[in-house]
C-alpha cells in the first residue's frame, strides 16, 4: 500500500500516462503468445479463446491511450461566476478483487483506463490464477511502468479487509458472486468508499419466429460456450416463442452434440476445454441435477466424463420453467437452459422474471421490433442478432443482482475520477479577476 501511495503522488501529475499506455498495449500483442499459454495452463480454456483475451486487452491499452487525454479534459461550465469548470482527477489507489475466468480481461478493461485517469492499482487474483496476476505485474514493469503503479498482492480475508479499510484505497472494483460482492460492498459501504460490481448474470436471449434459425442457433451456442462457458454475459437462457420452440430444441441440442467438442485446450481445433476447477465443474453439476429435479428434460451432457480433467459436456435442458433452478439461477458452465414462451411478450415477461439482468438479447430480422423489446428487457447491455462481446468503446455492467457501475468506455475511466467543481472569481456584478 506504501508503494502503491507513494507511486499515486507522483502518477497524477505524469504526462507520460498515454504514451506508457501505448507502449503497454504494444507489449501485450508481441508477448501474446507467452500470455496466451499462461492463461491456458491456469484456467483450462482453449488456446483460441485465451489469445482473443490478450489481443482484446491490448486494445483497452490502446483505446484509453488514445482516448484518455479528450475523456479527462476540464469540462467547462456557464454559472454567475467569472469561470467555472469542472476538474477529472484521480482517486488515488484503487483495489480490484479479480475473477478467475478473465485473468487477464477482468483486471485490464477495468485497469487500463483507472490507470490513464492517474490512480495506481492493487489487485487480487482468484486463488486458481495467482501467476497470471503476477505476470501482469511483471508485464506492467516490463513496459515502463514506474514501480507501484500497478501490483498483484497475495492476501488472505483479513488483509483484503485492512486495504479497503485504508484511507488511501479510493475505491474497489469487484468481480465474482453475489455473496463476495455484497461482502465486500458491505465493507466499503462501512468505510464510504466507491464499489463498482460485477456479479454475473442469467442472460436471455429472446428467439422470434422470423429469426434467421441457422445464425441463430450457432450464435447461441458460441454465446452460451466461448471461454470455456464460464462468462458471465454468456448465453444462460434461450427464451423461445411456441411456434420455432421444438425446432429450435431439435437444433440447439444437434449443434451442441456435433460442433461443441471438448478436449485439450492446446488443441487449435477444441471448442470447450476442461474447467478450471474441480470445485466449479462439481457445481456445475450440482445446477444440472437441480434443474432436472425440478423438471427440465435432459436433451444432450448432462454427466461428468471419465478420466483426467476436470470437463463437462456441453449440456442441453429443455422444457425449463420459471419454478426451475436453472431458469432463476447462474449455472456457470457449459449449460443452455431452454424455455418455451407463448409470444413475444411473454418472452420480455419471462426474460425479466430473473434476480440477474447483466446482458441480453433478440433474433429477429425485424430491427425496428427487436429495439421496441430491447427497450422492454431490463439488462445492462442488449445485442440484437449476435452474442455478447466486451469491447472498449462501450460501457459493460449490469442492473439488478448483476451489479452496479460500469467498465469499459468513458463512462467505466471515470468511475474512477473525482468530478472536481473548481469555480474562479466574483459573481457577473462583482469586480473582475486578473
Amino acid at each position: 500500500m506504501d508503494k502503491a501511495w507513494s507511486a499515486f503522488e507522483k502518477w497524477k501529475e505524469c504526462d507520460q500516462r498515454f504514451e506508457l499506455m501505448k507502449k503497454y498495449g504494444q507489449l501485450l500483442n508481441r508477448n501474446l503468445e507467452k500470455y496466451t499459454q499462461a492463461i491456458t495452463l491456469e484456467t483450462g480454456k482453449t488456446l483460441r479463446d485465451a489469445r482473443l483475451e490478450v489481443e482484446r486487452c491490448a486494445k483497452f491499452a490502446f483505446y484509453y491511450a488514445e482516448n484518455g487525454p479528450k475523456f479527462l479534459e476540464n469540462i467547462p461550465v456557464k454559472t454567475e461566476a467569472e469561470r467555472a469548470y469542472v476538474a477529472q482527477e484521480p482517486l488515488g489507489v484503487i483495489f480490484q478483487v479479480a475473477p478467475f475466468n478473465y485473468p487477464f480481461l477482468q483486471v485490464l478493461r477495468f485497469a487500463t483506463g483507472a490507470i490513464v485517469a492517474g490512480n495506481t492499482v492493487l489487485i487480487k487474483s482468484a486463488h486458481s490464477t495467482t501467476g497470471c496476476g503476477l505476470l501482469l505485474e511483471e508485464s506492467f514493469r516490463e513496459a515502463g511502468f514506474p514501480e507501484g503503479i500497478f501490483q498483484s498482492v497475495l492476501v488472505t480475508r483479513d488483509q483484503t479487509n485492512r486495504i479497503i479499510s485504508d484511507l488511501r484505497v479510493g475505491g474497489c472494483s469487484v468481480t465474482g458472486g453475489v455473496g463476495a460482492g455484497a461482502a465486500i460492498a458491505k465493507l466499503a459501504g462501512e468505510n464510504v468508499k466507491k464499489v463498482v460490481m460485477e456479479l454475473g448474470g442469467c442472460d436471455a436471449y429472446i428467439v422470434c419466429d422470423d429469426c434467421d434459425m441457422d445464425w441463430t442457433v450457432k450464435e447461441i451456442a458460441k454465446g452460451r460456450c466461448f471461454n470455456n462457458a464460464e462468462c458471465c454475459a454468456a448465453t444462460k437462457r434461450a427464451i423461445v416463442v411456441a411456434s420455432k420452440y421444438d425446432e429450435f430444441v431439435q437444433r440447439i441440442t444437434d449443434y451442441f452434440k456435433n460442433q461443441v467438442k471438448m478436449g485439450d485446450p492446446t488443441k487449435e481445433d477444441t471448442y470447450i476445454g476442461p474447467m478450471a476447477r474441480a470445485d466449479l465443474r462439481d457445481k456445475v453439476h450440482e445446477g444440472v441435477e437441480k434443474a432436472l429435479q425440478g423438471g427440465a428434460r435432459l436433451m444432450c451432457g448432462g454427466k461428468i466424463p471419465e478420466g483426467k480433467g476436470y470437463y463437462y459436456p456441453a449440456t442441453v435442458l429443455a422444457d425449463v420453467r420459471e419454478d426451475n433452478f436453472a431458469f432463476k439461477e447462474e449455472i456457470f458452465g457449459p449449460v443452455l437452459s431452454v424455455i418455451r414462451a407463448n409470444d413475444e411478450n411473454d418472452a420480455v415477461r419471462l426474460a425479466n422474471q430473473n434476480q440477474f439482468a447483466l446482458g441480453a438479447g433478440v433474433f429477429t430480422k425485424d430491427i425496428a421490433k427487436a429495439e421496441k423489446i430491447g427497450k422492454k428487457v431490463q439488462s445492462g447491455m442488449f445485442y440484437i442478432n449476435r452474442m455478447a462481446a466486451v469491447l472498449p468503446e462501450y460501457p459493460f455492467g449490469g442492473l439488478k443482482k448483476s451489479g452496479c457501475g460500469k467498465e469499459c468506455g468513458e463512462a467505466g475511466m471515470k468511475e474512477w475520477v473525482n468530478f472536481r467543481s473548481v469555480v474562479i472569481g466574483y459573481p457577473s456584478e462583482g469586480p473582475k479577476c486578473k
